[in-house]
This record gives structure tokens, sequence and C-alpha cells, in this order.
């Protein structure tokens, strides 16, 4: 907090903060192009395809993760966003191991950001609901809104769709 004892606007992005000083950072691209990110960012994820920018700090590396966020997508769509977050998420933990920070990023910060930011969470250790949890406790209620997502996180896989009725398997919370 800042002398006014006002959040700084860094705090309402910060996820987890890790032992050997990395951190995972959530957010949209308002906040993306804020000044005043920590030095020792070593990946930007970009989840949304409208989101293409990158913060000014030194960065070693753009994951560029650009996904749908319909929250029924057919089975072939959820198979391949899936594959990318699958890949984002094992690229952040490796960053995340080595020291260094992460920055989850879509166009608002609330659903694919949110699902990189999971993804992380549970291959750090940090069980699926708890992670869920973090993320929502962090970012307000519109985090992690997509039933999707949420499955793709508690299962740590793709969701599959119901032979029966069509729509895709939910895990009920």
């Amino acid at each position: 907090m800042d002398t006014t004892g006002q959040r700084r606007w860094i705090d309402n992005v910060l996820i987890h903060a890790f032992p050997n000083g990395a951190s995972l950072f959530q957010c949209g691209l308002a906040e993306l192009m804020q000044p005043g990110w920590p030095a020792n960012i070593g990946l930007v994820v970009m989840a949304a395809h409208e989101v293409k920018a990158t913060i000014q700090s030194c960065v070693t590396e753009t994951f560029d993760a650009a996904m749908n966020d319909a929250f029924d997508p057919p089975e072939d769509e959820a198979q391949a966003i899936w594959d990318l977050a699958n890949k984002a998420a094992d690229r952040g933990k490796a960053v995340l191991d080595s020291g260094r920070s992460v920055v989850s990023c879509c166009a608002m910060g609330h659903n694919r950001s949110a699902l990189i930011s999971g993804l992380i969470l549970v291959r750090c250790g940090v069980p699926w609901r708890n992670a869920i949890d973090l993320t929502r406790h962090m970012r307000g209620p519109l985090s992690f809104n997509n039933p999707t997502f949420v499955g793709m996180v508690a299962r740590n896989g793709p969701v599959s769709k119901c032979k029966n009725c069509g729509s895709h398997v939910r895990i009920t919370e």
C-alpha cells in the first residue's frame, strides 16, 4: 500500500509471490500498459487475440497464447485451447522456477489469463480449488467465470462433451 492507504495498481494484479523471489501476476491490457512493473519479469503470456502489447521492462520472453474465451467451445477448439494453455503453463512454471516473474494477460484479466494463472499454480503444487479461489480473491468475482476453463484447471486437462446433451462436462464447485 502507498502512504494514503490505497492499494497500488500492482497489488491488484499480484496473484502469488513465491519463496524464490518470483511472482505470478494476472492482468488485463490496461494494467499491462501501466509503468512500474518489477524488473524481474521473465515471461509475459498473451492469452487474447486483442492483446499484442508488452510491458516496458526487461522482459525476457513473450508467449503468444491467444485463445477464444467462449463458454462452450466446440470439442476441437476446446482441445486447442487446452493444448495452448498447457504449453503456456509449463513455460510459466519453468520461468517461475528460475526465479523470474510471470505475467498472464488477456483483454480484461478475468478468464483467459485466469486459465493460465490457475494452471501455473496447479503445476506449482497448489490444489486446483485453491488456485481458482486465489485467482478469484485477487482479481474479483469476474475472474474464472468461464466454466470450461474452471473444468480445465480442475482436471488439469481438457474437458470433453457429454455424449447425451452435447455440452462440456462441468466440474461442480
